[in-house]
């Protein structure tokens, strides 16, 4: 697992993302039909006026392996709710659970990342220290976005998949970019909840 750190301002920390990319010439599968298109575009708009932060980073990126920002940000948005990870045979497994209980006084969490084995190599525990904001260690197998992680106050968030009806589907911040918004914005489970909230 790759652990890399991050801190300072949301545009360097993606620059800095990107030079990492751009020095593994790491290609990206950006193939997206109509509806992830336009669901993407649209959640995109509404993750740079709710988390403007993440849109920065992702400018950061792009800037640097100089890919397209919306089509990148559209892409990012479809992960987790709309868009099949192929590599050759291989189909995205659905099933990643996360759950906390309380037992004698004690917190647990566990997590079951039921992911495709050709992204265990790309795994990354990433330590977060953004600047005017809460620091972090996100686990992911993308980047920016994160199935799991817990801040500097304790506060665990976590995904968990639940298969999407396409035709419910509306644009939005996809689970991924809030796992990452709670734990770089909240400090009690209460202000998490209040953050899904709104």
């Amino acid at each position: 697992m790759y652990h890399p750190r991050f801190k300072g301002n949301h545009y360097i920390m993606g620059q800095k993302m990107g030079n990492i990319f751009k020095k593994g010439n790491v290609q990206f599968p950006m193939k997206l039909d109509p509806f992830q298109a336009e669901f993407g575009k649209e959640s995109g708009m509404l993750l740079t006026q709710f988390f403007p932060e993440a849109a920065a980073e992702i400018k950061g990126i792009t800037d640097v392996i100089g890919y397209d920002k919306e089509l990148f940000t559209s892409w990012l948005m479809c992960m987790g709710c709309c868009l099949d990870i192929h590599n050759g045979s291989c189909v995205e497994v659905r099933g990643c659970t996360a759950f906390s209980f309380v037992h004698n006084g004690q917190v647990y969490h566990g997590r079951d990342n039921d992911l495709p084995p050709f992204l265990k190599e790309i795994s990354k525990s990433i330590y977060y220290k953004p600047e005017n904001k809460l620091s972090f260690i996100l686990n992911t197998s993308s980047f920016i976005n994160g199935e799991e992680g817990i801040n500097q106050y304790g506060l665990v968030a976590a995904m968990t998949f639940v298969m999407p009806k396409l035709e419910e589907i509306k644009p939005g911040l996809n689970s991924v970019f809030l796992v990452r918004y709670i734990l770089e914005n909240c400090k009690t489970v209460n202000e998490g909840i209040e953050a899904l909230e709104k």
